[in-house]
């Protein structure tokens, strides 16, 4: 709350505003979209993993792989069972076309737009076997 006097918020206001703000953010269902376009946003990390691991949207909408990782990390974003080490890791509805991004070096982007409704299991192909597996519902 601000101060008549000053008209500056006191800092025990300013710590709540900053704790509600921060709890919104980290109970968000959807990532967030820092450059804007509209996209939802999986990252390819460091810690080899996609973030978020799981993913809802709707039918049309479109999703940006973006490869977080720093120290040259490779990645890929892959719904291909016969590109699997284990096709039991990738799935996609009938009707759905499969879908890789290629080798995606750090700063990398692909973009995949869902017009199938369903349920996508994908990987990273450079890191399956540590388990860097990905699932988006689509409605």
């Amino acid at each position: 709350m601000k101060s008549k006097k000053t008209g500056v918020m006191n800092r025990r206001d300013a710590l709540a505003a900053m704790a509600v703000s921060a709890v919104a953010a980290c109970t968000s269902d959807r990532p967030t979209d820092p450059d804007g376009s509209g996209d939802e946003v999986v990252a390819m990390t460091n810690n080899l993993t996609f973030s978020p691991a799981t993913l809802n949207i709707s039918v049309g909408e479109t999703v940006t792989f973006r490869n977080t990782s720093s120290g040259g990390i490779i990645h890929t974003a892959t719904c291909d069972p016969a590109k699997a080490t284990n096709p039991a890791n990738v799935s996609l509805p009938a009707g759905a076309a499969v879908w890789d991004s290629g080798s995606l070096a750090p700063g990398g982007e692909f973009n995949h737009t869902f017009t199938v409704a369903g349920q996508y299991r994908y990987l990273c192909r450079p890191h399956e076997l540590q388990a860097m597996l990905g699932t988006i519902n689509v409605s």
